[in-house]
C-alpha cells in the first residue's frame, strides 16, 4: 500500500514535521495544489484563484511533484464543450508557467 500526500496551501513552505513524515515513509511524490479555478460571473469566464507561491525550488528538486488543480463545479456548468477544451489548454499553460515546472519535466523525461 502506498501513502499519498497532498499539500493544499497556496504558500509552499512545508514544516519540519511534514518533511519528517515524508522522510520516514521514504515518500518521493507530493500532490501539490497549484491553484483552483472558479467562475467569475462579471467576466463570464473561469479564472485561476489562489495560485501557488514559493520562494524555494528545493522541493521541486527533492520530490516528484504532481500538479493538482481543483475546478469549481460552476465552471463546467457555465461553459460548453469547446470552451472546456480552451479552459484545459489555459490550465495546462498556467501549470507550465508556475515555479519548478521546467525542472519537473526534465525529471520525468531525462532525454
Amino acid at each position: 500500500m502506498n501513502a499519498f500526500f497532498y499539500y493544499w496551501k497556496s504558500v509552499v513552505k512545508p514544516t519540519d514535521f511534514e518533511l519528517s513524515c515524508l522522510d520516514s515513509l521514504n515518500e518521493q511524490t507530493i500532490y501539490l495544489k497549484f491553484f483552483y479555478v472558479d467562475w467569475e460571473p462579471s467576466f463570464k469566464q473561469a479564472i485561476p484563484v489562489a495560485k501557488m507561491h514559493t520562494s524555494d525550488q528545493w522541493l521541486f528538486k527533492k520530490f516528484n511533484i504532481i500538479p493538482t488543480v481543483f475546478i469549481i463545479n460552476e465552471c463546467t456548468q457555465q461553459i460548453d464543450s469547446i470552451q472546456c477544451i480552451a479552459l484545459a489548454g489555459k490550465i495546462n499553460g498556467l501549470i507550465k508557467d508556475l515555479p519548478g515546472q521546467s525542472n519537473q519535466s526534465n525529471k520525468r523525461n531525462p532525454n
